[in-house]
Formats: C-alpha cells, sequence, structure tokens
C-alpha cells in the first residue's frame, strides 16, 4: 500500500519510530542510540582480515599437529651458543632420518638420555663420552648406541652399576669437547671421561665458520714457547651476520615449529650441494669477502654457467623425506672440514669431492719446484701447530679431570674414511690421512700418561663387506655401535680396575 502520509507533519518523535520500523523491516540491525548501523564497508574489510589470519593460524597447527605425528621436521636440535658456537636443544623430539632412523628425545640438558640426574646415585660408576655425531650417534635408537651397549656390558662385567651419559654433539671439535667437558659434564660428577677422536678433529680446532651451523667453532691455538689460547673471536663475528641474527631471532620457531624443521632440512641439503644457495648463504655471513670473491669469478663464463645450473636446480624441489634407511649409495653429510681452513685444505676438499662434468681426470695446475717445497714446508708448520694445540687440549682436560676426581681415557673412533672410503672421504688434510691423525693421537697420549685405544685398528683386519656393514655412509649403523662396544668393554673395565678400585 502505497506510503500516503504526510512525513513532515509527523512529529520528530513519530518520524522516528517509523525510520526504525523501516529499518527493521528491511533487516537492518540498530545500534545503541536508534542509529543503523554502517552498511558493510571498512569493518567488514577488518573482519574478512581477521578471520583470514585465524583460519591460517588454525591451518598451520593442523599441520603441525599432522608433522609431529607423523615425525617429520624434527632435525632440528642445534640452540647457538655464543662460547661454544652452538649445543643441543633441550626439551625437543628429534626424528633422524638422513642416515638410518631413529627418534629420539633431548631432555632439559640436551641430553638423550632423559633418567639421568645431575646427582650421581649411590655406589653408581660414571662413564661420560665426548666426541662429535660418531659418538653422538643419532642414527641409531639410544638403547643401540655403544655407549647404552657399553652400560649394560659393564654393568654385568663388574657387578655393580654402570652408567654412561653420552654429551657427543654433530660438528664438535676438541676444543668445543673441552668447553663442553668444563661447562656440563663435570656437574654430572664423571668417574671417566672418555673422548672420542673423529677425523680432521684437529684441524677443526682451528677452522672459521661456513653456510653449516655445525661449523660455527670456536679457535684453539697453541704457539711455541706460549700458553694454549682458546679465542671465541670466530663464533661472536658469526653471530653479528645478517644469517645468526635471523635465527637467533626465531629461536622459539626453530625449536618448536616442525615447518620450519622441513624448510631446515631443505636449507641445509641446498646449502651443501646447490653453490648459488651456498653463495646466497655467505652473502648473509661474509658479505664483503663474498663480493670480493664473487667480483674475481665474474671473469670466469664458466661461473655464469654453473650459476645458471644452480638457479634451475634451486627452482627444481629436491628434498625427499626419507622413512626408512637409506640406499647403499647416499650423500655424505657433515665430513668435511670447512673449506675456510686453509688454500691447501680447500684444494683438498675440492679435489676429493668434486668431478668434471665430462668425466675427465682434472687438469693439476702446474707448479714449480720451489712452489712446491714452499707449500711443503708451510704445510709442516701447520700440522705441528696442530699437533701441538691438540697436545695442549688434551693436556688441559687431563688436568681439569684430575681435579675433578675423574680418569680421561681416549678412543679413536673408527673412521670409514680409513676402512671402506667412498668418494669424498679418502682426500688427506695437508698430506696427513686418519690413520697418521690416529698416530698422532697415540704418541700425545703416551706421552702424557692418558689411557688410549685405537678402535679403528681391529675393524682393518675385517673384509671390506663386513666393514661397510659397520657403517651408513659416513656413521656407525646398530652393528658399528655393537663392534664400538666389543672393542672398548675390555680396555674400559681395565681402567675402571685399575683405578682406585672402581672408584
Amino acid at each position: 500500500m502505497p506510503n500516503i502520509i504526510d512525513q513532515q507533519a509527523i512529529p520528530p518523535d513519530t518520524a522516528s519510530s517509523i525510520e526504525k520500523l523501516e529499518a527493521l523491516a528491511n533487516g537492518e540491525k540498530l545500534a545503541d542510540g536508534g542509529k543503523k548501523n554502517k552498511k558493510p564497508g571498512s569493518q567488514s574489510v577488518w573482519r574478512t582480515i581477521a578471520k583470514y589470519i585465524v583460519w591460517q593460524l588454525i591451518a598451520l597447527l593442523v599441520v603441525e599437529m599432522v608433522l609431529a605425528c607423523a615425525g617429520l621436521g624434527e632435525e632440528e636440535l642445534f640452540a647457538i651458543d655464543k662460547e661454544l658456537g652452538m649445543t643441543h636443544m633441550t626439551d625437543k623430539s628429534v626424528t633422524w632420518r638422513k642416515e638410518g632412523y631413529a627418534r629420539s628425545y633431548l631432555n632439559w640438558d640436551g641430553l638423550r638420555e632423559c633418567d639421568v640426574s645431575l646427582a650421581k646415585p649411590p655406589g653408581t660408576y660414571r662413564v661420560a663420552l665426548l666426541g662429535d655425531s660418531m659418538v653422538e650417534g643419532l642414527q641409531v635408537p639410544l638403547e643401540e648406541t655403544f655407549g647404552q651397549r657399553l652400560q649394560k656390558e659393564l654393568t654385568k662385567k663388574l657387578g655393580r652399576p654402570v652408567q654412561v651419559i653420552n654429551f657427543g654433539t654433530s660438528g664438535y671439535s676438541t676444543v668445543q669437547e673441552a668447553l663442553l667437558m668444563k661447562r656440563k659434564v663435570f656437574r654430572y660428577a664423571p668417574d671417566m671421561v672418555l673422548l672420542g677422536y673423529d677425523a680432521r678433529d684437529m684441524f677443526e680446532n682451528w677452522s672459521t665458520p661456513d653456510q653449516s651451523l655445525a661449523n660455527v667453532r670456536p679457535y684453539a691455538l697453541k704457539l711455541p714457547g706460549q700458553k694454549l689460547v682458546i679465542d671465541n673471536s670466530s663464533v661472536t663475528t658469526w653471530l653479528k651476520t645478517p644469517r645468526a641474527k635471523f635465527l637467533t631471532t626465531i629461536g622459539w620457531i626453530r625449536n618448536h615449529s616442525r615447518i620450519w624443521g622441513l624448510v631446515s632440512a631443505a636449507e641445509t641439503e641446498a646449502g651443501f650441494h646447490n653453490p648459488v644457495y651456498a653463495t646466497l648463504i655467505a652473502l648473509c655471513t661474509q658479505p664483503g669477502k663474498t663480493i670480493r670473491k664473487l667480483a674475481v669469478q665474474a671473469r670466469d663464463p664458466k661461473v655464469w654457467k654453473d650459476s645458471f645450473d644452480g638457479l634451475v636446480a634451486l627452482a627444481t624441489p629436491s628434498f625427499k623425506i626419507q622413512f626408512f634407511d637409506p640406499p647403499k649409495k647416499t650423500v655424505i653429510p657433515d665430513l668435511a672440514v670447512s673449506s675456510e681452513v686453509g688454500p691447501a685444505i680447500a684444494k683438498e676438499k675440492l679435489g676429493a669431492t668434486e668431478k668434471p662434468k665430462d668425466k675427465e681426470k682434472a687438469k693439476e695446475p702446474e707448479i714449480s719446484a720451489a712452489d712446491a717445497a714452499a707449500n711443503k714446508k708451510a704445510a709442516g708448520i701447520f700440522i705441528k701447530l696442530m699437533k701441538n694445540t691438540l697436545d695442549a687440549l688434551v693436556l688441559d682436560m687431563q688436568a681439569d679431570c684430575r681435579k675433578h676426581g675423574a680418569v680421561l681415557c681416549v678412543q679413536a673412533l673408527p673412521s670409514r674414511a680409513t676402512l671402506s672410503p667412498i668418494a669424498g672421504m679418502d682426500a688427506t688434510t695437508y698430506g696427513l690421512d686418519y690413520e697418521g691423525e690416529v698416530k698422532v693421537l697415540e704418541t700425545i697420549c703416551a706421552k702424557d700418561n692418558v689411557p688410549f685405544i685405537d678402535a679403528l685398528k681391529p675393524a682393518t683386519a675385517y673384509s671390506k663387506q663386513d666393514q661397510e656393514k659397520l657403517y651408513y655412509s659416513a656413521h656407525l649403523t646398530a652393528a658399528g655401535h655393537e663392534y664400538l662396544a666389543r672393542v672398548l668393554s675390555p680396555f674400559l673395565v681395565e681402567q675402571i680396575a685399575s683405578t682406585s678400585g672402581g672408584h
């Protein structure tokens, strides 16, 4: 029915009531004071944005829950440390798939042995293990590591409780192990500290950081006639880089997000195997040095071709989820020393790992006899410095152990580089192979009266087939850990029995 009411003749309050009724009839909501709400506009835009953010957060939480159930994205395990470079994260689930398959949990102090307390149980003999990833043993379940095997075997043989605590950390050098011992190990009151030596440890005491967080280390150096110097300036300098600042800022995300874990795993893979990505990381870590290096390399046409190939590879998805043990032929992680250690080390590293695409033998640059002699002399001086530094570190660790009522023992770990080398493992460092390093270590321990065992030697008598069973690619299988426990057991029984009745 047409509206025939003269609006001008209706009192204001009545007109207002009619407006309200018309608004209600049109389905519009009224705000306080009788005024109509604003039609969809700026408020609806913000409401839509808020809903979008909420749903995105819900989606991320769902993905995190799915990844948690599947144990994916749990290979991130390093927390940045101002003194050591990095340490284990705490209260962190770790599922290892790079070699082997094992699920672990790092407790409040970054240890896999979650049932260990600071206070030593009465009558218990404690052994603390120090070393790098070979000792850490994340590739196998905790109960299959040589440390836990030793714990059961020693308890049985000695007729008393023996507790073995593993402080091994991927990428650690001897200087990092010495610092970790001072900071953490002695709080657990060990009766024995068993130091594991792995290939190139003595050279890692003097290496600068690169794209891998596992290679951020402090320096150690013993010059003739001077005291041992431990300097963490390399760590503090690295912490000022954009990459370090970014990783520090997202520390909570690195520790808790499995989505980030997947991103980090792919990023680590690209950092080691994609030259373009490695260059990008270098620009974030050492911008000035990298720019100068790129300026020189830009004159070589081959560099541009390699860069294009790297960009193609970077754009091609290459990350694969490994659920089970990898095949025999697999990429070797965390083996080579940083290429920044020195010119000669960098040349040998590249010579061992990089092959021409045309499969022709790489032509070595011609060098004069005088230059060759000078290089040999420089290599000899450097190796001597590294030997003296290792000797000083062992002596320092021995003194610390005695001060805390513990015995220091040293083992040379069974490196595949000697037993059954595969591509990238057969390079020497300044002409010194791993067996040469073991001889150096044995000589140092004999001079310093430090109990030493060569856990490499027994395996040299094995057949190639049996040697290969000890390893995945670079790290020990369950069979390898069983071998190591079998070799160490009689040695440790003897040492424990000879130290004041085993305390």
